[in-house]
């Protein structure tokens, strides 16, 4: 039976699988990432449908108009989230980098020498 004490380890792996799994979507569907973390995700999808369907019977100048349109809302969206956001997560935004790494072999070796002293058999 696994100790309870490495438990919160296993779920650091299943945070990185499934922020892997959520950053393959996002690179195949590229939309998902106007809608992630926005208030006017809804909205958003509601006028790429229209887009999508109703493309061809659309002039130019309406179709211009729901792109503005989408830009401001994914903007307001975005801005009203964070707002509402907890402070982890604006501090995060705030003075964190622009792009996703997740590097667990750190972790992974932390998890082995715990696994090792909790067993009796390792130095530190």
């Amino acid at each position: 039976m696994p100790s309870k004490r490495l438990e919160p380890f296993r779920t650091i792996d299943e945070i990185a699988q499934i922020t892997l799994l959520g950053q393959r979507l996002a690179e195949r569907e590229r939309y998902l990432s106007d809608y992630a973390c926005n208030d006017y995700a809804d909205r958003l999808a509601l006028i790429d449908l229209i887009l999508e369907i109703y493309g061809d019977e659309l002039s130019d100048e309406e179709k211009e108009e729901l792109l503005i349109i989408r830009e401001r809302l994914r903007r307001e969206g975005r801005a009203l989230w964070i707002q509402y956001a907890d402070i982890l997560t604006n501090l995060a935004l705030a003075v964190g980098r622009t792009s996703i790494r997740i590097d667990m072999k750190g972790i992974r070796d932390e998890i082995e020498v715990m696994k090792r002293n909790l067993q009796g058999g390792g130095k530190r």
